[in-house]
């Protein structure tokens, strides 16, 4: 034994996932601001062709139609910020990981009530993919590939 510390043993595997997330992350996002974006047209502007995207959660839709332009206005807002957490998370920023690890953490937290109020086994399988997605965005290796004030990732 030499005194020296044992270097980590990197692999190879995971270190190229790692540098995947930001974009990967930053895709999921883009595809948020579409559905969000479509869901807030549908409210605001009911009647066109972009209602049938409720036929995902039929039951939702007449429920939030109820309050129409308010609840259209808050689906805007959660819009711009999938936007703006793609546009960091593409960029590589600090603060576009930020905004990705608050919103897994209050989707996490929304489904676990939902899942506490209304018990099924299929309910809490939005809170475990939630869990599982903050698990990997708090990994230091993928943490790190969100820059703060450069566009590299880090090593």
């Amino acid at each position: 034994m030499t005194g020296r510390p044992v270097a980590a043993v990197k692999n190879p595997v995971v270190d190229g996932i790692e540098r995947a997330t930001p974009p990967m992350v930053g895709l999921f996002f883009t595809f948020a601001t579409l559905m969000t974006t479509a869901a807030a047209i549908t409210l605001i502007l009911p009647g066109g062709p972009l209602d049938a995207i409720w036929q995902i959660k039929p039951e939702q839709f007449p429920e939030l139609k109820l309050h129409g332009s308010i609840v259209g206005a808050g689906f805007v807002l959660l819009a711009l910020v999938c936007a703006a957490t793609s546009v960091g998370s593409f960029m590589r920023r600090h603060w576009g990981w930020l905004l990705a690890v608050t919103i897994f953490t209050v989707n996490f937290v929304a489904d676990l009530m939902q899942a506490i109020l209304e018990p099924a086994l299929a309910a809490f399988a939005g809170p475990v993919v939630s869990a599982l997605i903050l698990w990997w965005l708090l990994r230091s290796g993928v943490r790190a590939q969100f820059a703060t004030r450069s566009n590299r990732p880090q090593a």
